[in-house]
């Protein structure tokens, strides 16, 4: 018999027996669930998903018994955990869509179509959301700043080897935009990196770990963030 978890985000999950007590990540706003130990009522015809699967929409709201015949009070919501360091630490949900990629060919116009595309989401919390955040800036920050070298080093080498003064004007002047060029990549790198985190390079980062990770494998081939899913034309 299935055993039924409710995730208070309106998802439902039927899992094994096998998992009875144990716990499961939703998929839509990454909350860890505790299986109950209760079976699914054999006359309940919700529609449900297998644990990993996407979610569903509109889906019935079970309720149990307890012990004394009444309706039992409902369980507080799980606090969701952080899908790096699993805590439960304040942070968001950064959700995505995915789904699956069809080609279709007629008098010899390729025509993509996308199937089954839902949403998911995966959980940071504040610290780890931050760190990963500062992680990629801090990269660009190097890069930017190892790059300044280049124009300083031509600059010496121009002044020392070039005698010939229009040749060094120009010469001089691209340095010089060079190095202009590197200064603000290295300052807007900087300025990102001490600021918050922003939800679309967030959504593709959460996007980049979904399509490693196992419990996606099921989700789909082809994904977008919030944005791209906005502008999409599903058929």
């Amino acid at each position: 018999m299935p055993l039924v978890v409710k995730c208070p985000c309106g998802k439902q999950y039927e899992v094994g027996e096998r998992h009875r007590q144990e716990q499961i990540r939703c998929g839509s706003c990454g909350r860890t669930l505790a299986v109950p130990r209760e079976l699914a009522p054999e006359d309940d015809d919700a529609p449900l998903l297998s644990a990993g699967a996407g979610p569903l929409e509109e889906l019935e709201v079970l309720e149990e018994e307890d012990e004394r015949g009444g309706p039992a009070r409902p369980p507080d919501p799980l606090q969701p955990r952080c899908y790096l360091c699993d805590g439960e630490g304040k942070g968001r949900t950064y959700h995505f869509f995915a789904g699956w990629r069809e080609f279709t060919q007629t008098y010899g116009i390729v025509t993509t179509r996308y199937k089954k595309l839902q949403k998911y989401g995966i959980y940071l919390c504040q610290e780890c959301a931050a760190a990963e955040w500062q992680r990629i800036f801090k990269v660009r920050v190097v890069l930017w700043g190892g790059g300044l070298f280049v124009p300083l080093l031509g600059l010496v080498l121009v002044l020392a080897g070039v005698r010939d003064r229009s040749l060094t004007l120009f010469l001089l002047i691209v340095l010089a935009v060079l190095f202009a060029g590197l200064l603000a990549g290295l300052i807007h790198s900087v300025l990102k990196c001490l600021g918050p985190p922003d939800r679309d390079r967030m959504e593709r980062l959460a996007i980049r770990w979904a399509r490693r990770d196992e419990d996606f494998a099921e989700a789909g081939d082809t994904f977008f963030t919030s944005d791209q899913f906005r502008n999409l034309k599903v058929n």
